[in-house]
């Protein structure tokens, strides 16, 4: 018997068993009791709980006002137990290794995660930190004064009959979804995807839904062997399984505002799974009553979609429904105005900025808006990096943005808003809002000095983060025939890049004929979804979904069909490209075509100062 055996047999007969340590569990202080701490942060999210962390690291006093009773927010509480990770495409490190590296590895370094375990995660770093914590907190008001937040009015969401209280305050992190503090304190920002000239719609939300009696293995093995065969994009990662579009290709929403896309399953401990898959639309992420009754209506659509799964396939004759998520996962709601924006075309190409505090690299792939709108596959970026700029909102000196709702333009939010960055960006902030604190300066002042960022991002690294890496900062060709007109396109949404293209637009790749539709049957969705041109565009959706590359003369023929339609002058092939050619259509002549095609139809949709003047119509004095 060895010694580690001998111990234990000691420890059975003694009665002292070895035994896992209680959970920790962060003591809640009352709503009439808050200290004054030097540094506020709103939000029980997960980049709440990191910049409240990081600020108690650097030894500064900091309260964490939470809404809910659980920590976590989406992970939690949305049940979004699959993380979408960040790593350098040269070298493979993971890109999030500030606090994020630490709740990572609290839930077992599994890309899906136990949500009772991470619950556990959270509440344990906020205990271990010192963090003050008051949980069920509503915000009433904001009250600012010469660019500064003053004082919050909060009221009490588990006692509606207490009395609201006044709290002083000196620094502020908005970690809430939404930016909601942001906004009452007059912060100016765009709506969903307002900033493409599109519209004001909002991604879809989605409600994650719990089956039991599905057996895990099984489905893995046949995940596995399907993926292998058809290289259908299927895969499994240990608890975590993803793709099956096949078996969810034939579900007939009971209405147009669901879709079920291919299915994100997480394993829980208790042999249950979490499925991620259900796409709601319309919802109004700013709006209680649209996001309850989108939850209400979204629980029974996902009965049906159990129904749906137990007739689909074997492997889920046995499934029983077992619930819903407490809260929708909402993707997006608005996104403030900082002292920078970050662009779409500097995540896909990997800027690197002076003032970087956070790196990611996860696909900007994004959600659909409209029920019969293609998925928003819009490429896979380089290692990136985000300015401290984008937290610093406009308009306010004392307050940082440390969410999804940061100063990103919608698209280059598809990647910023994953959680592991997210994280991050919630470290960066409490960091931030720390040095504040001990140098006695304004945000917007830390902006402005390289010193106080250098200083900033020599704390962040002694904290574990990560602020450099191989892929990161890589040049960037604006020369290139096309280069122009793609950057136009794609930061409105409307140039979508192969999964096979990493860090660039590809423009001598030849354009795929999905791609080359999708572009431009997404604007006319937003635009002007009765036109005709609109069934003609759909029409060709439908045909053209092989992966097959476009020609001169077929693209001329589309082009010149689709301006008939809309009692347009032919829309010829830009200069150098014959008509009646049958070479392949590059993505960069395919870019200049369809931006001079979108000038045509409507001059003023691609004017900077038209878009410049969108944006402020939602700017609050």
């Amino acid at each position: 018997m060895n010694r580690g055996a001998l111990l234990m047999l000691a420890l059975l007969l003694s009665g002292c068993a070895p035994h896992r340590a209680a959970a920790l569990d962060p003591k809640t202080l009352p709503l009439t009791h808050l200290p004054q701490d030097p540094i506020v942060v709103f939000g029980g999210t997960p980049q709440g709980v990191a910049a409240a962390v990081a600020a108690a690291k650097m030894g500064v006093p900091t309260l964490l006002l939470a809404r809910h009773r659980t920590l976590g927010g989406v992970l939690t509480r949305g049940w979004l137990a699959t993380l979408d990770m960040s790593y350098d495409r040269i070298n493979g490190m993971l890109l999030t290794q500030g606090l994020f590296l630490d709740f990572f590895n609290r839930i077992g370094d599994q890309i899906s995660f136990s949500v009772p375990q991470a619950i556990q995660a959270f509440n344990e770093m906020v205990a271990n930190a010192g963090v003050s914590l008051v949980r069920g907190v509503r915000l009433l008001k904001v009250k600012v004064d010469h660019h500064r937040i003053t004082a919050l009015f909060l009221a009490n969401r588990f006692d509606p009959q207490a009395p609201p209280v006044w709290l002083p305050v000196r620094y502020v992190i908005d970690a809430s979804r939404n930016a909601e503090l942001a906004a009452m304190a007059g912060v100016p920002y765009t709506i969903g995807r307002q900033d493409t000239g599109l519209d004001r719609s909002m991604m879809a939300a989605s409600l994650v839904f719990r089956i039991t009696g599905v057996p895990w293995h099984p489905l893995a093995v046949y995940v596995r062997e399907r993926a292998h065969r058809t290289h259908d994009g299927s895969g499994v990662n240990g608890t975590s399984i993803w793709g099956l579009s096949h078996l969810v290709a034939n579900f007939k929403p009971s209405s147009p505002f669901f879709k079920l896309r291919g299915l994100n399953l997480a394993l829980q401990p208790d042999g249950s799974i979490l499925v991620n898959g259900l796409l709601i639309f319309g919802v109004n992420g700013d709006s209680a009553r649209s996001r309850k009754e989108a939850w209400e209506a979204g629980a029974q659509e996902a009965r049906r979609v159990v129904a749906y799964l137990r007739q689909a396939s074997p492997l889920f004759a046995h499934a029983h429904f077992a619930g819903v998520a407490k809260s929708l996962y909402i993707r997006e709601t608005r996104h403030i105005l900082g002292l920078y924006r970050l662009s779409p075309t500097e995540v896909l190409y990997g800027a690197k900025f002076w003032d970087r505090v956070v790196l990611g690299s996860y696909p900007l792939d994004g959600q659909a808006y409209h029920p019969n709108e293609p998925a928003l596959l819009m490429g896979v970026p380089a290692t990136y990096s985000i300015p401290f700029r984008s937290i610093v909102p406009q308009r306010i000196d004392n307050l940082l943005v440390a969410s999804q709702a940061a100063s990103f333009d919608a698209i280059a939010a598809f990647s910023a808003r994953t959680v592991p960055v997210q994280m991050d960006l919630g470290q960066a902030a409490g960091v931030a809002a720390a040095l504040a604190v001990q140098r006695g300066v304004s945000f917007p002042e830390m902006a402005a000095s390289r010193s106080l960022i250098h200083e900033l991002q020599n704390d962040l690294i002694a904290q574990g983060a990560l602020l450099d890496a191989p892929g990161l900062g890589r040049p960037v060709n604006q020369q290139e025939p096309g280069f122009h007109a793609a950057q136009v396109l794609f930061d409105h949404g409307l140039f979508m890049v192969p999964y096979g293209i990493q860090g660039s637009f590809g423009l001598r790749d030849p354009m795929i004929w999905p791609m080359f539709v999708a572009n431009l049957l997404r604007y006319q969705l937003a635009v002007d979804p009765k036109a005709p041109a609109l069934q003609f565009l759909q029409t060709e959706w439908n045909l053209h979904r092989a992966w097959a590359p476009v020609t001169v003369a077929q693209a001329n023929q589309f082009f010149t069909t689709y301006a008939r339609l809309l009692h347009l002058r032919p829309l010829p092939p830009p200069d150098g490209l014959s008509p009646e050619s049958h070479a392949i259509l590059t993505r960069g002549q395919a870019a200049q075509w369809t931006l001079e095609a979108l000038e045509e139809i409507d001059a003023h949709w691609l004017d900077p100062h038209h878009v410049k003047d969108r944006l402020a119509l939602d700017s609050r004095s």
